[in-house]
This record gives C-alpha cells, sequence and structure tokens, in this order.
C-alpha cells in the first residue's frame, strides 16, 4: 500500500511506517498548506510513457486515490485498449521509441471516444509544438504531482 505525504508531515508518515513495515511512502514538496486529492472512483487512466519509474510512480498516485490505472510505452496497445474498452483520461508522452506522441494523438483523433480527455506531459517539447494536436492539458516536466491531479480533477469534474 503506497501513501503520499507532504514533506512537511514525515514524522507522522514514519510513525505509520512502524504500523505498516510493508508500505511504500511517497513524499512530495509542495508550496500549499493544504491540498485536497479527491477519490477517483470509477475513472479509468490511461498513462503512455516510455520512462518505466515515472509510470510506476504516477500509477502509484492514481490508485491510491482508487483509480482504475493502465500502464503502457506503446502508444497502439493504448489506442488498442481505447478501442476496446472506456477510459475517461489519457496521460501520455510525446517522445517515445515505439510510436509517438504526436503520432498517437493523430490516431486517437480518429477513434469514436471523443469523451476522453487527454494530458500531454513532456519534458522535450514546447506547448506551441503541439498547437496543430488536441489534447486538454499540457504539462512540464520535471511536475509538481498535485498539481498534476488537480488537473486531472478538473478535468474529469470530480
Amino acid at each position: 500500500r503506497s501513501k503520499i505525504y507532504k514533506l512537511n508531515s514525515a514524522p507522522k508518515a514514519f510513525e505509520e511506517l512502524k504500523e505498516n513495515p510493508n508500505s511504500i511512502l511517497i513524499f512530495i514538496e509542495y508550496e500549499k498548506e493544504e491540498t485536497e486529492i479527491l477519490d477517483g472512483t470509477g475513472k479509468r487512466v490511461i498513462l503512455l510513457d516510455d520512462e518505466e519509474e515515472l509510470c510506476k510512480l504516477l500509477s502509484r498516485v492514481f490508485r491510491n486515490f482508487n483509480y482504475d490505472v493502465f500502464t503502457t510505452d506503446d502508444g497502439s496497445e493504448a489506442l488498442q485498449k481505447i478501442n476496446d474498452e472506456k477510459y475517461d483520461l489519457i496521460i501520455t508522452d510525446i517522445q517515445m521509441p515505439k510510436m509517438t506522441g504526436t503520432e498517437f494523438l493523430n490516431n486517437l483523433s480518429t477513434i469514436n471516444n471523443k469523451n476522453i480527455k487527454v494530458v500531454v506531459l513532456t519534458g522535450r517539447t514546447k506547448k506551441e509544438d503541439l498547437k496543430d494536436y488536441d489534447f486538454d492539458e499540457f504539462v512540464c516536466k520535471p511536475f509538481d504531482v498535485y498539481k498534476l491531479m488537480e488537473k486531472v480533477q478538473n478535468l474529469l469534474e470530480i
């Protein structure tokens, strides 16, 4: 089981770790004192990125708030999942080896699921370079997990 803590709450986190030694603690530095991340039960997310550790981290974060998460580094696999099942959100990188994020976004536009929200999460591309592609939010790496989750909540109207 993983749990997210702000850096200023480390003593509390370590007390809980004593009670649950198999837990994974994630510490995040954040400017705001209070940020509420709401439950995402019933919401389905695809994480499309070739950075395995980032996918693991985001997957833990989303699952911690009860999102159903599918991760892949293959745009073709993500498109197949979207064709076969209903998803609410896609978070995609742009520079990936098997299918680039721009190729993925082009292919996604042909799928008949117009309710799906798309967040581009990248560190090597500028938002201006993607003006010809359809997406809802742009987040630059490195990023603040809480700010990403706030954007997700707003997109999904949670």
